[in-house]
């Protein structure tokens, strides 16, 4: 860990927030639909990425690669950790995706940069983020019923979404990484959880821990 400059990299998060744009996507233009994950086993990542065609209503494209990891887990700097995975997972595609799921926070984070943002941001992509934990973000009840979601403000600000996926205290936490709204990021969201889950980032979850 002493061998990174944490302050530098902060920085380089302050920097990257400023450029983050939210607004309202056309999904009459948008075919492909894609889910990256990344496990981890010692000193090495596999990554995997799943593209679904919007149109044909089927994923097409499933890839993998492994990497040596040298970054720890840091709180707050988890994207300097699982980037360059994505990163090459997504350059070496054969189908780039119009808008991209990643397993973590969008604006749902303290510097409001979390890894979709971040990855959403170099890549100038539609990125959103669907994360198991909350990390910052004010809700004034739960959801009690499966489905059911309920808006997560942030500072006073609409920063995204608590979604019941299944009994107990299971939720996901939606927020746009970069190019949509939060409220667009819950609606397509919701179009890809089925039985309890969301149906591209659990195949890439999956095959990322083949």
């Amino acid at each position: 860990m002493k061998d990174f400059n944490y302050e530098e990299l902060r920085n380089i998060q302050r920097g990257l927030v400023k450029k983050i744009n939210l607004k309202k996507v056309n999904f009459k233009r948008i075919k492909y639909i894609g889910a990256v994950d990344v496990s981890y086993k010692k000193r090495f990542a596999k990554g995997a990425i799943v593209i679904y065609d919007n149109h044909k209503e089927e994923i097409i494209y499933e890839f993998t690669i492994e990497k040596e990891i040298k970054f720890p887990y840091v709180p707050t700097f988890l994207s300097f950790r699982e980037i360059p995975v994505i990163e090459e997972l997504y350059e070496c595609s054969k189908i780039k995706p119009q808008i991209l799921f990643l397993d973590g926070q969008g604006i749902l984070h303290p510097l409001g940069i979390g890894l979709a943002s971040h990855f959403g941001v170099i890549k100038n992509l539609i990125t959103i983020g669907v994360a198991k934990k909350r990390l910052v973000g004010d809700i004034k009840k739960l959801p009690e019923r499966e489905m059911e979601y309920a808006p997560v403000y942030y500072e006073g600000v609409l920063k995204g979404y608590c979604l019941k996926i299944g009994k107990g205290k299971r939720f996901l936490w939606i927020s746009p990484g970069n190019l949509i709204t939060p409220e667009e990021a819950l609606k397509i969201t919701l179009k890809f959880i089925k039985n309890g889950r969301h149906i591209l980032l659990h195949r890439a979850d999956r095959l990322s821990k083949k």
